[in-house]
């Protein structure tokens, strides 16, 4: 990661590129310009692709993604809206995602899949769930616009366990796909000031 001279993030160099699968690759640059309250993140990695983030007070409130492959591609605009402990996070106006959230931490994501057709049609859900949190603090939290720190982003603390599932919507319900069924955990390391070595304290991330 590289500052400006003021302290704010510039630019982060590596990151996943997709060769047929992702992967990490250092040839990958992250440039940050900050306008008000919105972010503009280019992702250079041969063909390059933009992002705006629009953050208040540490929550996101919207975002739109544009691939930037040719002149016809439609960038995608995302809104999210705050209730209680669920955030609803809305493409095109439809409801694409549900965040939930237990004492200040993303427990569980509800990401909705439509077919292509026109009104769009509810077929199934993919559930990511987050648990064993610990104490101490999480350094990405509000850092929506860093990749691959989105989900994390909503989170006070780290969680060690995570789980996804497949759900296929019969029309009424939803019913446990039981061909998509994962669950990991892991150990997390401390530094001496409580802060866990998932973050490189150089960066203050």
């Amino acid at each position: 990661m590289f500052y400006s001279d003021n302290g704010v993030l510039d630019s982060i160099k590596g990151g996943l590129i997709d060769f047929g699968g992702f992967t990490f690759n250092d040839n990958v640059t992250y440039k940050f310009s900050y306008i008000n309250n919105e972010i503009l993140v280019e992702h250079l990695a041969g063909t390059s692709t933009t992002s705006t983030y629009k953050i208040e007070e540490g929550k996101i409130i919207s975002r739109i993604y544009n691939p930037n492959y040719n002149q016809f591609t439609v960038p995608k605009e995302f809104h999210y809206v705050y209730e209680d402990n669920v955030v609803n996070e809305f493409l095109d106006g439809i409801l694409f995602r549900t965040y939930h959230l237990t004492n200040n931490n993303l427990t569980k994501v509800d990401e909705f899949i439509y077919n292509l057709e026109s009104p769009p049609e509810l077929i199934r859900k993919k559930e990511i769930t987050f648990s064993d949190f610990d104490n101490s603090p999480n350094l990405l939290k509000g850092q929506f616009h860093i990749d691959g720190a989105f989900y994390k982003a909503f989170s006070e603390n780290n969680y060690t366990s995570i789980g996804a599932r497949y759900y296929d919507f019969n029309g009424q319900n939803f019913v446990l796909n039981p061909n998509y069924i994962f669950d990991g955990n892991f150990s997390l390391s401390y530094n001496e000031n409580g802060i866990s070595t998932l973050f490189i304290q150089d960066c203050d991330f």
